[in-house]
């Protein structure tokens, strides 16, 4: 959440999204519309050649009573045809709608009152919200380009599938390769508050069925919210959040996937979120520890926090070499087997901006960081195969954020 960090408290601290070769986003020719009425009507539309046995679903969530969740198979649509799915639904009050098809998802939001849809509202699309006059910066224009001090990786290039002229931040992959979050803004330069209202800024997704699909917005509540920093183990969703109700400025929360929408969203409780005050945080694949960035005694440093029977144990200062009172450290990530900490902190080699380290535990203990990826890069995350996904930032000559990237260096 390196960019949504910037925006609330300033800098200080998929393939081409891959797993192994994954290289391909969805192309696709279906679109989709969304309406009430008696239900909720989608309109699935073919503009191009004909198909067979399209599998579609929709997702309701909100307070509803009757009709959460449908899915099925359209035989045969042609080119050019229409193919109309109504969902009868029973509730009460506002609620949320996805509707995925052959890769491609819309969202609404509407109003239910018993079985009739009010109001019903297409979000907005991710590019069409980017200011017509942003600046999508290429890697041959980039002041200051990723650095890479490694040779067990390629030079790092962008993920241009998932990449706009906005700015793409916070990736993460799940361990299994099927799932890769991000966050959005369309403009770096507008305010926290107004991104609150714009209905396109927080956090995205892809899902891999063969091919990656189309990104698609998680909406996490049904009032203003700013959503960032997206971590998921098995099937739950943790994230940042500032939002009506916290115990801090930006809490965590949690969020499973049920029925096609992510659903059941608990704030993380007062122990993590107030008398703790954890940062952004990892949880290692068993589930039993968490590593997390917080203020120390001199610099930004990481912690690591025990599950036990009452939660989890009050936070532990990693020691130096990890922590430092010179530099911050902070945005953990731990591989799937728990021997490499990576996390970001300011250049030792003496580049610009934040840069990304990992230490490797030898013999129950961690070694010196090693400086990875330099200038203006942050917030790493690895799949299985070892390729490195993290955010970079194009800042202009004077040093004025231009936009955001996700990056990946893949493992050779």
């Amino acid at each position: 959440m390196a960019i949504f960090s910037i925006l609330l408290f300033a800098f200080a601290s998929l393939p081409a999204i891959t797993t192994g070769g994954k290289e391909k986003l969805n192309e696709t020719s279906i679109t989709i519309h969304i309406s009430g009425g008696l239900g909720i009507h989608a309109t699935i539309t073919n503009s191009g050649e004909s198909l067979s046995n399209l599998e579609w679903e929709m997702g309701i969530d909100g307070p509803i009573i009757l009709g959460d969740y449908r899915q099925g198979e359209i035989t045969s649509p042609s080119s050019g045809e229409s193919v109309e799915i109504t969902s009868f639904v029973w509730g009460g009050g506002p609620a949320r709608i996805v509707v995925r098809a052959d890769g491609v998802s819309r969202t609404a939001s509407c109003i239910l009152l018993g079985p009739f849809v009010f109001g019903c509202r297409m979000d907005p699309e991710r590019e069409a919200s980017i200011p017509e006059n942003a600046t999508k910066v290429m890697p041959e224009d980039d002041v200051f380009p990723p650095v890479l001090h490694s040779s067990q990786w390629e030079e790092p290039v962008p993920l241009d599938i998932i990449n706009t002229a906005g700015a793409e931040d916070s990736p993460f992959i799940s361990s299994d390769g099927s799932m890769f979050f991000f966050f959005f803004t369309p403009d770096v330069n507008v305010p926290p508050e107004k991104q609150l209202l714009d209905g396109v800024t927080g956090i995205w997704w892809c899902r891999w069925d063969g091919e990656w699909s189309e990104p698609e917005r998680i909406f996490l509540n049904m009032d203003v919210a700013l959503d960032g920093a997206p971590f998921l183990l098995n099937n739950t969703l943790w994230f940042a959040s500032v939002r009506s109700g916290n115990y801090g400025e930006v809490d965590l929360y949690t969020a499973e996937y049920i029925r096609g929408m992510w659903r059941n969203v608990e704030n993380a409780g007062e122990l993590l979120n107030k008398i703790y005050d954890v940062g952004e945080m990892h949880i290692t694949a068993d589930g039993k520890t968490m590593y997390c960035g917080k203020d120390g005694n001199k610099s930004r440093d990481l912690f690591i926090l025990h599950k036990n029977d009452g939660g989890w144990t009050e936070p532990s200062l990693i020691p130096y070499p990890i922590s430092t009172n010179e530099y911050n450290e902070d945005l953990p990530f731990i591989t799937e087997d728990g021997n490499e900490l990576w996390f970001t902190g300011e250049s030792r080699l003496g580049y610009s901006g934040p840069a990304i380290f990992r230490c490797i535990k030898e013999n129950g203990k961690w070694g010196e960081p090693e400086e990875i990826i330099s200038s203006f890069a942050g917030e790493p995350c690895l799949d299985k195969e070892g390729n490195i996904y993290f955010v970079h930032h194009y800042f202009s000559s004077n040093m004025k954020m231009i936009e955001t990237d996700i990056y990946i260096a893949y493992r050779k």
